[in-house]
């Protein structure tokens, strides 16, 4: 056995094999061209690591690395998926030694949170948890009436994202990327067929919104979700009704950072229930708390004067996280204290001056990893 480490360039195909192997509905979707190019492109070999046994690929997890700004102070965050084990090398605790091995590569290369596709036993053991500060809405068809005759809604292709850029770019909480980021992802982005739209007044894009089928949905469906969005909400609700129609959609579904208050308040006052929610098929794991702190300073100064400020404090040691304000101090696990960093449902309260200081800044506001999905 030989691993975990990164695939070769001549183990790109052996890789493709598993992959396949695990999901054969990649086969329904893409042809086999599509799949050997895209399994070619440097992220799945740069960053993804495996178990290979003789010529065979046995096991593999793809990890991408990434920024998130909250408001201009960045930190760096990882991501996975495309956890698989070939089904006949399961329960031998592969899957687990590469995650032990990316997890120590994600600290080396300071990235503060990890982001995680999925919610099993593998990632639970690891204290990756449901976590963030989210709402979730629907709204019908009927509901939103007729589309605003001062807007007019386009659908664009991947290759047209210089168009949605710069309205993701003024997005004050986002993931960081390159303007030819969809070239460099992982190809089974688009595997709930995403619908990118671009919404425009007076012929100038004010606003877009990615949909999705739902996950396990069948193809055909009158269902949608939102998976990303950036600009002016109220165009993007006055323009949802054109785009409904072009699609055929009956119902679309939100899930979306709580600190958007704008979008919450937009579509309460259409008539829509907004619920407490955590990211759908997604947990999270607090990689280094001290860090992430040192990264935000500027977002904690800009909230707490500077006598608050001097006197808290972070530390973490292996799973144990400490929070400190002065000499008042409580020590967590990890997913407790991602639970107090990041928002979510049973979130411990914190007591005295410490709870105090620590509910303005906490919880952060979530960024959706959207189109950054792995």
């Amino acid at each position: 056995m030989d691993g975990p480490r990164a695939p070769r360039r001549d183990e790109v195909d052996a890789l493709l094999d598993l992959v396949c192997d695990v999901w054969p509905h990649f086969h329904d979707r893409y042809t086999e061209e599509e799949m050997h190019a895209a399994i070619r492109r440097p992220v799945h070999r740069r960053d993804a690591r495996v178990v290979v046994e003789g010529e065979r690929v046995v096991s593999n997890i793809q990890v991408l690395y990434n920024h998130v700004s909250v408001h201009g102070s960045r930190f760096g965050v990882a991501g996975i998926g495309c956890v698989c084990t070939r089904e006949d090398r399961r329960k031998r605790g592969l899957a687990g030694a590469i995650l032990d091995h990316c997890l120590a590569e994600m600290t080396a290369k300071k990235a503060r949170l990890l982001y995680v596709s999925g919610d099993r036993s593998l990632y639970r053991r690891n204290h990756c948890i449901r976590a963030g500060s989210y709402l979730k809405a629907e709204v019908d068809r009927e509901s939103l009436g007729r589309a605003s005759a001062s807007l007019a809604v386009r659908r664009i292709s991947e290759d047209e994202w210089a168009t949605a850029a710069p309205l993701h770019q003024s997005e004050p909480v986002r993931f960081v990327r390159r303007a030819g980021f969809l070239a460099e992802t992982c190809f089974w982005w688009n595997d709930m067929d995403p619908d990118m739209w671009v919404i425009e007044w007076h012929e100038r894009p004010v606003a877009f919104v990615v949909l999705v089928r739902h996950w396990g949905s069948e193809p055909g469906g009158t269902v949608r979700e939102v998976l990303e969005y950036a600009g002016a909400r109220g165009a993007i609700l006055d323009g949802l009704p054109d785009i409904c129609d072009a699609m055929g959609v009956s119902r679309v579904q939100f899930t979306f950072s709580a600190h958007d208050r704008e979008l919450a308040y937009m579509l309460g006052s259409r008539g829509a229930t907004l619920t407490p929610a955590t990211l759908p098929g997604h947990t999270v794991r607090l990689l280094n708390l001290p860090g992430l702190m040192r990264d935000l300073r500027e977002y904690l100064a800009a909230l707490l004067p500077r006598s608050d400020l001097r006197r808290l404090s972070f530390d973490q040691h292996d799973a144990t996280c400490r929070f400190a304000y002065g000499d008042q101090e409580v020590e967590l696990d990890l997913g407790k204290s991602a639970l107090v960093v990041l928002g979510g449902p049973h979130a411990p309260a914190m007591p005295g001056d410490l709870g105090r200081v620590l509910s303005q800044v906490f919880p952060l506001p979530a960024a959706v990893p959207g189109l950054n999905h792995l």
